[in-house]
């Protein structure tokens, strides 16, 4: 038993501030009080109130009343959201996540540059980069240990870590 005024809102989401902190599914609107006949457009504005049956995002189901002045202004709301709001271009979408895919790559893979190049890297070329990295990290313990009792770090010391 749909009112004429909520015919193209059945089924699409909606947000009734007052009533729920969260935008709505909009299942069923049954007008209360006295009726009017509808206008040309199917319109009926001489009920006082509006029964609505919606479901909330955890799916369970609401039957919150509301008034004609209530129902009058989420309607333009909707209206105005609707005109507003326009799809994304698919392309320019697709183009941003991959750019900001590319950007975040390096945290998770260090080679990132290399596998998304297509070059295959040696294993001379690997292993050159794990003993880099191990003896920078053995050199920064070193100096951390050495830092810790308190005595100079000579230069000749220095240079043989």
């Amino acid at each position: 038993m749909n009112s004429p005024l909520f015919t193209t809102r059945i089924g699409h989401r909606i947000s009734l501030p007052g009533h729920f902190d969260v935008p709505v599914v909009l299942e069923d609107v049954r007008p209360l009080g006295p009726a009017c006949a509808a206008d040309a457009a199917g319109r009926s504005d001489a009920s006082s109130g509006y029964e609505c049956r919606v479901r909330l995002p955890d799916g369970s189901l609401e039957e919150p009343v509301i008034s004609a002045a209530e129902a009058a202004s989420i309607l333009g709301a909707d209206q105005e959201v609707s005109e507003s709001a326009k799809p994304v271009d698919a392309d320019k979408l697709r183009l941003l996540v991959e750019s900001s895919r590319i950007r975040l790559a390096y945290a998770h893979d260090r080679q990132f540059a290399v596998s998304l190049s297509g070059i295959r890297t040696l294993p001379h070329q690997i292993e050159k980069e794990v003993a880099l990295t191990v003896r920078h990290l053995n050199m920064l313990s070193w100096i951390t240990a050495k830092a810790s009792t308190d005595l100079p770090i000579t230069e000749e010391e220095f240079l043989h870590v």
